[in-house]
């Protein structure tokens, strides 16, 4: 622009101005459309990120309670037995938990009361862990914790207080049913699969279903 006016001002005959003007409104309507597209380009990568984070979160997270799902749980178990195996940290338990009488509940009341039990029960076992415990939605109304315990008395213990606090939720639509739930309880033991772990943890919930006991520990691996 100052060019073009010191060009007008000594030599006239070289400017035309009506041209010129309509090269700088050129420019300006290309500088003002490259801004745009720069804005819209950076919010079109913003809106990338966060639909990549919540893919992730979608795919290690159940959808209803917002635990962790049964992907996540066999990754993290890998990495919770390996790390074992290594004598790198305490022991863990795995603690198989199952909604006592839940078929009833979704047949008398419905599978959407069905659902408000289930997200109610994740959050209260969600909330009686510890930080350095872990618990997902295994699938259906079952549900796995994984506990860090020097002994199987200790896990048993937490075991318990954790039975409890499910016994006081309280969901409104059912206020005259009490959730109770079974317990199977398996401690690792060095060389043992994943697989091999959950399967003990599943017969001792079986065994606490059965005969009516709310939590059974699993025998230890020959």
């Amino acid at each position: 622009m100052g060019v073009i006016a010191v060009l007008a001002f000594h030599e006239p005959e070289r400017v035309r101005l009506s041209l010129e003007a309509l090269y700088l409104m050129s420019l300006a309507a290309i500088m003002f459309f490259v801004c745009l597209m720069c804005g819209y380009i950076s919010k079109i990568r913003s809106d990338l990120a966060s639909a990549v984070t919540r893919i992730g979160e979608l795919a290690h997270h159940d959808p209803l309670t917002g635990l962790f799902n049964r992907r996540n749980l066999m990754e993290r178990l890998e990495i919770e037995i390996a790390r074992c195996d290594r004598q790198m940290r305490r022991g863990i338990t795995l603690c198989m938990i199952d909604l006592d009488h839940f078929k009833r509940i979704n047949d008398t009341f419905g599978h959407p009361v069905g659902d408000e039990v289930l997200i109610g029960v994740g959050k209260c076992l969600a909330n009686s862990i510890r930080v350095i415990d872990y618990v997902a939605r295994y699938g259906g109304e079952e549900f796995i914790i994984l506990l860090e315990a020097d002994s199987d008395d200790l896990a048993f213990v937490m075991c318990e207080r954790i039975r409890a606090e499910v016994g006081k939720l309280e969901i409104p639509a059912i206020q005259e049913l009490s959730i109770n739930v079974s317990i199977g309880m398996a401690s690792f033991a060095k060389g043992e699969s994943s697989a091999k772990l959950i399967e003990r943890a599943d017969k001792a919930l079986y065994l606490a279903k059965a005969n009516g006991r709310n939590c059974v520990r699993a025998a230890p691996l020959s």
